[in-house]
């Protein structure tokens, strides 16, 4: 048998024996490749040497032998290692072969084996004299199922912050259900996923939501009023609490004869769906389908499935209750090496004998610097706390361990060590792989669980834990004060949520700041913040509130355009038979109190703040508003409008534009057109001028004609479409007066007009744009101006 298709220790045994009548030097030579050929043969990683041009295998290493359980030298590599019949067409042969002596790495899953590999192939020289292949890989399957467990998890934690958050302050519950469907189908991988309800009486169910795959034809339509008594094994499962998990369809038992025969015209070959309850009561269920093939579905979706069901059953809950109020409003008028493990060999006083370019990688070291010179503690960070007690290295073999490997520059590294012994010496193989990125991610997942993304600060999860570990009298006086940011919904509705997210984050520092590193500082509800002060008295507590307010009044007076509100209350126990609880409600019950002082000065301070943000922007100086006061004003006597009504008409003309502070000044200042996706957005400053105006009890008055002064008399203005007598007079002279100021004022996209030109484009435009009769009647009230 030739040299080449003998195993390691076969080689090794034929090596040993000529060693008796040999010189020295041969002895030497010979008793290194012993050496290394045991090496070989023993770690725990796979090795073997293949000719690239036969594909014929030429040695295997001990662990590839057990692998495959049979003796694989003279075999052919793809057709043992893949199970092919013919070379793999990502072979790398020509790759190394054209590099000669360069490493080729790369990540490969072997079917045979059902595992994931990092690879490293190398062309080296063979005895013979002829180049061959060299393989080691690494099984790195653990690694990435680690990964992927992680990426689910990051991923699985944002669609359920993402779904949570799309039902706080909610306009639309019908929109944010589909979005939240949509959300969880992609994840999971479903065709379908849909939402059912329970009629009133609990005769029948329907389809309520639904989102569809690409591809995947909607059955919403199809699955109204369905009679619950011909679904008699899925209705018994739903009202038991059961979840209904079927991997196989065709494989229903015969009682769900029903339920299969309506799955399979849907073209549905499993699923899973939970039961969906409002007020502790069965109300339906949700879940998702697979139209293209049976299997079972994952732990993670279940998991997404149950904290979907309960957000969206809630959210449903409060749909409920809403459609009832306003239900009742409408009758009552009330609304209801580079593998990626670095290996070196230890000899018996942990010197290190030998590593290779990985464990050079890892610490920045070059070979000649580590072997023979240097010992694995040298690297290990943590080597005299807890891995020094595992050296000498006897018993206990093989032996995983985590540590921390420190480089040449310093810096640290997370690595799992595995040791084994070298067979048949006092030496051991150590192999060392990276997992800081790992770590890094863990870290990450355990930070994001307990801290709130916007702010930074903890969330509520962390500061309900730090309730419990701090209620006992140990801790003892303790406080805590409430916070609660006055007008956020109105800053979020007429500038934007984003502007709404910067109060929120200028809250949280100012907050910050006023508080040691001992006390706990947390944003628990969207403008909610609460803070536990350990050992801390009354007198503590309330000059904590006092700085706060101090910090605040300090913000505002050098942020006037942004106004920030807090309502503080706080309370304090100093009785050990008082609850954490009961101390939490007594510190909400006295900042609500406050809160309710606050209400009507935190609105008005904001809507000044907008009103000098709209003079900033010029929509009220250049004189453009005390010329329409004075046009609407004139037209208004013409017509006979009242007194009484012509102040509110100047009013109009002056704030009918305060909308537009929720407008990009991109879009208000373009001289250009804008597209169709900008005139969409500069159309909402109707419809935030509205809530502004509700908001300003001085505006109020006008709050409607401020959300229709952009009607027109045909019908096609915005936002509502109203037309001829639905649109208030007061707007109708509105668009008529502004409509002139704009032609004959520049504008950033064009040049001002002459007043011959605007008269001819407002008879042009009566009838449509503009009121008929009153057109005519401003153009004499021109008139009649000019000739003074």
């Amino acid at each position: 048998m030739k040299d080449e298709y003998k195993t390691g220790e076969q080689l090794a045994d034929e090596l040993v024996r000529p060693c008796l009548g040999a010189t020295d030097l041969e002895k030497k030579l010979r008793a290194e490749k012993l050496q290394l050929l045991a090496i070989c043969d023993n770690i725990n990683e796979i090795m073997y040497v293949s000719d690239p041009t036969t594909y014929e295998i030429l040695f295997v290493n001990k662990t590839l032998r057990e692998l495959h359980k049979k003796e694989l030298v003279g075999s052919i590599c793809y057709k043992e290692f893949q199970g092919r019949e013919s070379p793999c067409e990502f072979c790398t042969n020509n790759v190394i072969l054209k590099d000669k002596g360069k490493p080729y790495k790369w990540e490969h899953y072997n079917p045979l084996h059902g595992r994931n590999y990092m690879i490293e192939d190398i062309a080296i020289r063979w005895p013979d004299g002829r180049d061959v292949r060299f393989e080691f890989a690494v099984d790195i399957t653990n690694h990435k199922k680690v990964e992927e467990a992680i990426r689910r998890r990051l991923e699985f934690m944002d669609i359920v912050k993402r779904i949570s958050s799309r039902f706080v302050g909610v306009s639309n519950i019908d929109e944010a259900i589909n979005d939240s469907l949509a959300d969880i189908g992609i994840i999971s991988g479903a065709g379908r996923a849909y939402l059912f309800y329970m009629s009133q009486d609990e005769t029948t169910m329907s389809n309520t939501h639904e989102w569809c795959n690409d591809g995947v034809l909607p059955q919403k339509d199809t699955l109204q009023n369905v009679p619950n008594i011909t679904l008699p094994w899925w209705m018994e499962k739903l009202h038991k609490g059961e979840v209904i998990h079927i991997t196989d369809v065709s494989k229903l038992p015969r009682e769900a004869q029903a339920e299969r025969d309506l799955l399979e015209k849907q073209d549905i070959k499993s699923l899973i769906s939970l039961p969906l309850y409002v007020n502790g009561k069965l109300s339906g269920f949700i879940g998702f389908d697979n139209v293209t093939g049976t299997g079972s579905w994952s732990d993670d979706d279940l998991a997404l499935l149950r904290v979907s069901s309960e957000i969206i059953g809630n959210a449903y809950e409060r749909k409920l209750v809403d459609e009832a109020l306003r239900e009742s409003e409408n009758k009552y008028r009330t609304i209801f090496e580079n593998t990626g493990t670095a290996i070196v060999i230890l000899e018996e006083d942990n010197t290190i004998s030998l590593v290779n370019s990985e464990f050079e990688r890892y610490t920045g070291f070059g070979k000649e610097e580590i072997q023979g010179k240097k010992s694995l503690n040298e690297f290990l960070r943590d080597y005299s706390r807890g891995i020094k007690k595992h050296f000498p290295l006897v018993d206990n073999l093989p032996l995983n361990l985590e540590s921390h490997l420190v480089d040449k520059m310093g810096n640290t590294k997370n690595v799992i060590i595995n040791i084994t012994r070298l067979p048949g010496t006092s030496k051991y193989v150590v192999s060392l792989l990276d997992i800081t990125e790992q770590k890094r991610i863990e870290k990450q997942l355990k930070y994001l669980s307990f801290h709130d993304t916007l702010t930074g600060l903890y969330n509520r999860a962390f500061f309900e834990e730090e309730m419990r570990r701090l209620g006992n009298e140990r801790h003892m006086p303790i406080s805590i004060i409430m916070c609660d940011v006055d007008g956020l919904k109105l800053v979020n509705d007429t500038l934007g949520h984003h502007a709404g997210d910067e109060l929120l984050v200028s809250a949280s520092g100012i907050i910050k700041k006023c508080f040691r590193k001992s006390d706990i500082v947390a944003r628990i509800g969207g403008d909610e913040f609460a803070l536990i002060l350990p050992n801390s008295n009354r007198n503590i507590a309330e000059k904590a509130c006092c700085n706060i307010r101090n910090a605040l009044a300090k913000y505002n007076a050098a942020n006037t355009k942004n106004i920030l509100s807090l309502s503080i209350g706080f309370a304090v126990k100093d009785d050990p038979s008082v609850s954490m609880a009961e101390l939490f409600k007594e510190a909400d019950n006295s900042m609500y109190r406050e809160k309710l002082h606050h209400k009507e000065s935190a609105r008005n301070a904001i809507v000044q703040a907008l009103t000098k943000a709209l003079a900033a922007r010029d929509f009220i100086t250049e004189g453009h508003a005390e010329r329409l006061r004075s046009l609407v004003a004139s037209m208004a006597a013409a017509i006979g409008i009242p007194e009484y009504k012509i102040a509110d008409l100047r009013l109009l003309a002056q704030f009918h534009d305060i909308g537009k502070v929720g407008v990009s000044d991109r879009i208000l200042f373009k001289p250009g057109p804008l597209t169709p996706e900008e005139r969409s957005e500069i159309e909402l400053h109707c419809s935030i001028g509205h809530r502004i105006a509700l908001a300003a009890p001085d505006l109020t008055p006008i709050a409607d004609w401020i959300l229709k002064h952009h009607e027109w008399w045909n019908g096609k203005g915005y936002p509502l479409g109203l037309k001829e007598q639905e649109i208030p007079l007061e707007c109708r002279v509105l668009a008529i007066a502004d409509a002139y100021d704009a032609m004959t004022s520049d504008r950033p996209y064009r040049k001002a007009i002459t007043h011959e030109a605007a008269v001819k484009e407002l008879e042009r435009c009566a009838g449509s744009q503009f009121d008929p009769v009153l057109t005519p009647k401003f153009i004499r009230v021109l008139e009649d101006i000019r000739s003074f």
